[in-house]
């Protein structure tokens, strides 16, 4: 980098960092961390109108970088990235989720945006790796009812065995059992039996949740492809396009 060009960090500023501040006194050193904390939150707000900048801009800024050079300032990038959310406590699959969302919003046909589509793509081609269930239960929030409702099954179903049992157990020693007491047996059965019902209603509604998450990623990707599909097509016309008025001029000379 041209040490005369702006960047996040002056010249003087960088030139201490790397020196650990160690060639100056702790007011100046409390001054310049204060300065470079106000650049760095700075920084940050100014990515709120780069995420929709345009892909050329990019490529030309970033052309005279060589491809290390440029992995390892994205390496560096993502470590810092990485800091910053695990010292404010962001879980990095909801922001991968809010970062999807984003790109979304952003993309409009048109626009010099190649990429957001690539990443959005990308991002649920991330997310179709984990299982169905997982998806469902970050997304829609249902992961401890799931819990929940394989634990009832368990209870349920042991509380139905328990009871027929004795039941068995109370036939065997009292012979001829009473009508009230039989009824009560089936009663407590049939309570036991219904909360097992239940449990396993709501973990076939958690698997159909799953199953609809997986199948909006799915419809959500096949409408990245086909627009990427017909982004490819509009630039081959207009490359092809002016390639032919080019020829026509000059034959015309």
């Amino acid at each position: 980098m041209d040490d005369r060009s702006a960047s996040l960090l002056t010249k003087t500023q960088r030139q201490r960092i790397v020196n650990e501040f160690a060639d100056v006194t702790s007011e100046a050193k409390g001054r310049d961390q204060r300065l470079i904390r106000q650049r760095i939150q700075a920084g940050l707000q100014d990515f709120r109108l780069l995420s929709s900048y345009p892909d050329r801009q990019f490529e030309l800024a970033l052309d005279d970088l060589s491809e290390e050079q440029l992995r390892r300032a994205l390496v560096e990038t993502q470590l810092t990235i990485e800091r910053i959310r695990v010292l404010n406590g962001f879980d990095r699959n909801q922001l991968l989720a809010d970062t999807h969302n984003r790109g979304t919003e952003l993309v409009t046909p048109g626009d010099d945006l190649r990429s957001l589509e690539r990443l959005e793509r990308d991002t649920v081609e991330v997310g179709e790796e984990n299982e169905p269930a997982q998806q469902t239960e970050s997304s829609v929030g249902v992961g401890k009812w799931a819990w929940r409702a394989r634990w009832g099954i368990v209870l349920g179903c042991c509380g139905v065995l328990v009871t027929v049992g004795l039941f068995v157990l109370s036939i065997v020693i009292l012979g001829d059992t009473h009508s009230d007491i039989t009824n009560l047996f089936l009663g407590v059965i049939a309570v036991f039996g219904s909360f097992s019902g239940l449990s396993v209603l709501l973990l076939v509604i958690h698997e159909l949740l799953a199953i609809l998450t997986v199948t909006e990623r799915l419809l959500s990707g096949l409408r990245i492809g086909v627009l990427s599909m017909l982004e490819s097509i509009d630039r081959f016309v207009t490359i092809s396009g002016g390639e032919g008025d080019r020829q026509t001029r000059d034959g015309e000379r």
